[in-house]
């Protein structure tokens, strides 16, 4: 079965996607492991950086001569920045990751042997043995394979119905994870 993906990823599709890449490692152990937005993430460790920079200010008031806290405020006011801008580059990211989706049409094609996706002059196939799980996201469903060393595939949910189908007429319902329930 070959799939024309026509429509354009979103922004909530690679914010998912970027997630799944700096988290790896921890969904190849638990596929079940809910996937967030990126920048859900980087804006938590933001509001806790910004939340101990406050605490330490706080308590270097109360006691000002050769204060410890002083410090602390000091390494999470640089954390904070380090933050702010990695969520800055993020969003650059995401912004072009959507135009360069716009410009290139995508093909993922799923027979008895593997799956493939197809991008420009790009291939990347997972043989069905060598295939972990098909996570199901909110906006993503990613075909994840045993070895860390190999790329996934992701493509958006909007072949949901598609994908499941294959999957059955294959008999490879086990590997589905939804976690989008």
């Amino acid at each position: 079965m070959k799939l024309e993906i026509k429509e354009k990823p979103t922004k909530n599709f690679y914010n998912e996607i970027l997630y799944v890449q700096t988290n790896y490692k921890k969904i190849l152990k638990n596929p079940s492991k809910k996937v967030k937005k990126l920048t859900t993430s980087i804006l938590l460790y933001l509001l806790t950086a910004l939340v101990a920079i406050l605490v330490s200010l706080y308590f270097y008031m109360q006691d000002k001569p050769h204060n410890i806290f002083q410090y602390y405020a000091f390494f999470f006011l640089i954390l904070f920045i380090f933050a702010f801008f990695y969520l800055l580059l993020v969003n650059r990211r995401l912004n072009q990751l959507v135009d360069y989706s716009k410009k290139n049409q995508s093909t993922i094609s799923i027979d008895n042997n593997n799956i493939s996706l197809i991008k420009d002059k790009s291939t990347v196939s997972i043989t069905w043995d060598s295939l972990q799980s098909i996570v199901i996201n909110k906006y993503s469903i990613i075909f994840l394979p045993k070895d860390i060393s190999s790329l996934y595939i992701a493509i958006n949910t909007e072949y949901k119905e598609e994908i499941l189908k294959v999957v059955k007429k294959y008999k490879k319902e086990k590997l589905i994870q939804d976690n989008n329930k």
